[in-house]
């Protein structure tokens, strides 16, 4: 290992733990570290390194937000929610899917993992009143948080598929990745839902005594049509064009562009008057863009400094192929205990899958899955920005037993992993 790409690496330590322990953006100390590292140490053009900055994360991200950020200003999601929970409330067994199915909606489209802001207190309401077992409240929140939040037209799963081509990946491997990773997910969610639902016996729950929600507003079901409408234009041809051959069909699919549709959408917003320019602008989440963004070029000059072919070569002499996406998700959800999945561990984990996968001829999506769920699954951590924000709408008396689930959510999330891992299903 050469001189600057060992302070490169102890540079990327020393970036995680100041930006954890003073609370500094990361991305704004991954950007001066990777001037530092790159040009100062190792001797790389200084113009060149603002040029590694992932524009095409900022664009999608950005564009995805200007339209579903309508839905979320204005209660849309929020109140669907609401409505689905309620119609549930005389069959209490499945009171807890209907919980999962409705965080799961409202971070599938476009939410993300904000989606914990808006649905967790009202989870934890609803769980108290139907006497459901506090161990399985952290688990409906990260299952079907990570099942929605990590789709392809959600605000994670575009940063991912951002990530992904920054990181190396071509364009038509990174729309093939995306929604291969989207399933996985899905897979993955439910698997830990129903786990979740066995051990703290679901099923046991009481019948929910509540109000009938308001009815939509004019606002409100002008968007909810729009987001269907958006949802049928992408999907369909889409999916078929998975599974029917046909010239017509291929041609939609190509010319069918999740991100600027999601501009044309929100310029019809914009027209219907269901939101205004400004909202739409602030509702994207710049911060986090800024930390992947700095981040992800600190660590594309890490990678020129030789970091990923020193572990590279290290994994790929010293580790079976068979255990490689094992270990990756491993290592990747223990990172993310610790720093920001988008921010610090795909954009370090993501040009080592790509390394790997070429020179020991491991399945890509098995080793994009692995270390996203892998490192997604440490998300409803007490130490985590999710895991805080769901363990702080419990009220005391319930607050050790859920501090003591989180942290067994993590373990049965990470056993889940691995289970997929091995059964193959992240082939699917």
């Amino acid at each position: 290992m050469s001189a600057p790409c060992l302070i490169s690496v102890i540079a990327l330590i020393a970036v995680v733990f100041i930006g954890q322990k003073f609370k500094i953006n990361m991305g704004i100390l991954g950007l001066a570290a990777a001037y530092i590292c790159g040009s100062l140490i190792g001797g790389l053009p200084a113009g060149s390194i603002l040029g590694l900055w992932p524009v095409s994360v900022m664009t999608q991200v950005a564009t995805i937000m200007l339209f579903f950020s309508v839905a979320l200003n204005n209660g849309t999601f929020k109140s669907f929610a609401e409505k689905l929970i309620y119609t549930g409330r005389n069959l209490a067994p499945v009171i807890p899917f209907l919980l999962y199915l409705s965080i799961f909606i409202v971070a599938a489209l476009g939410a993300g993992s904000t989606a914990v802001y808006i649905m967790a207190l009202p989870i934890y309401m609803v769980a108290k009143q139907i006497k459901m077992k506090m161990g399985l409240f952290p688990i409906i929140v990260i299952a079907g948080l990570n099942g929605g939040a990590w789709q392809v037209f959600a605000r994670d799963g575009a940063m991912a598929a951002g990530i992904m081509a920054n990181a190396g990946f071509s364009q038509e491997e990174v729309s093939f990745l995306a929604g291969k990773l989207g399933i996985h997910y899905l897979i993955s969610s439910l698997l830990l839902f129903a786990a979740g639902y066995l051990i703290f016996q679901g099923w046991k729950c009481q019948p929910l005594v509540t109000d009938a929600p308001p009815p939509y507003t004019r606002e409100q079901r002008t968007t909810l049509i729009l987001v269907g409408l958006f949802a049928v234009i992408y999907m369909v041809p889409t999916i078929l064009n998975n599974f029917i051959s046909h010239p017509v069909l291929a041609l939609l699919a190509s010319r069918v562009d999740l991100f600027m549709l999601s501009c044309v959408f929100a310029v019809i917003c914009l027209v219907l008057k269901l939101s205004s320019a400004k909202v739409m602008i602030d509702t994207v989440p710049w911060m986090a863009l800024i930390t992947v963004g700095g981040m992800g070029t600190f660590v594309k000059v890490c990678t020129q400094l030789g970091i990923v072919d020193v572990l590279s070569s290290f994994i790929s002499n010293n580790v079976s192929p068979a255990l490689v996406p094992n270990l990756l998700a491993i290592c990747a959800g223990c990172m993310s205990l610790f720093s920001a999945t988008m921010g610090v561990v795909l954009p370090a984990f993501y040009p080592l899958a790509l390394s790997l996968g070429g020179t020991m001829g491991i399945s890509m999506p098995l080793m994009v899955s692995a270390i996203s769920i892998g490192s997604g699954m440490s998300g409803i951590s007490p130490f985590s920005a999710m895991g805080a924000a769901t363990y702080s709408v419990v009220e005391e008396e319930d607050n050790q037993t859920v501090f003591n689930s989180q942290i067994f959510t993590v373990v049965l999330g990470y056993a889940v992993t691995q289970v997929c891992i091995i059964a193959g299903l992240y082939a699917i």
